[in-house]
């Protein structure tokens, strides 16, 4: 629930009304065994009429088969390491630190499509991608920064796709 009930009542009928979805302070740091983790949660506003009858869930998420990983970078420790506190500074807020489906309904930046791959730089420099919400950072990174990050995610992908946790840098705090 994102907010506080109100009641109504419409020719003698009462009913309670509630906005639900996705959003809100935490983002994307629901735990283990969460609805959201299983459910699509999109915004929408839940209303329940006293007498009414069951309210049905809304639909599973589809089980997706990961996308094809790109090649690792040949990026230093240090460079991922600072891949890893941009993205903890920067991304994980809206896209989550990975575990999980996209329960944000932004992209998981650790399962990319290849052409998201190829259009990176252009997505986070230079606002590809504005129209839908994902401004340029090009005010706060820098082309070195934007390799950086990218290579962190590669990086990351790859050991997640192993069975390997996340590095402790990517973790909601």
């Amino acid at each position: 629930m994102m907010a506080a009930p109100m009641t109504y009542s419409v020719g003698g009928v009462q009913y309670v009304a509630v906005a639900a979805g996705y959003g809100g302070l935490v983002l994307s740091s629901h735990p283990p065994g969460a609805a959201a983790n299983d459910y699509v949660n999109r915004g929408r506003m839940l209303v329940f009429r006293l007498d009414g009858a069951a309210t049905p869930l809304p639909e599973k998420r589809a089980v997706q088969e990961p996308n094809p990983l790109p090649p690792l970078t040949k990026l230093t420790p240090d460079q991922i390491q600072r891949g890893a506190e941009l993205f903890k500074t920067h991304c994980v807020r809206c896209h989550g630190a990975g575990t999980g489906p996209g329960q944000s309904g932004f992209p998981n930046l650790f399962d990319m499509q290849p052409a998201i791959h190829e259009a990176f730089e252009a997505i986070v420099l230079r606002g590809a991608y504005s129209y839908g919400g994902m401004a340029s950072y090009a005010d706060v990174l820098k082309d070195d920064d934007a390799g950086a990050l990218h290579g962190y995610l590669i990086d990351q992908a790859h050991k997640l796709r192993a069975g390997a946790r996340l590095e402790p840098a990517a973790r909601v705090h």
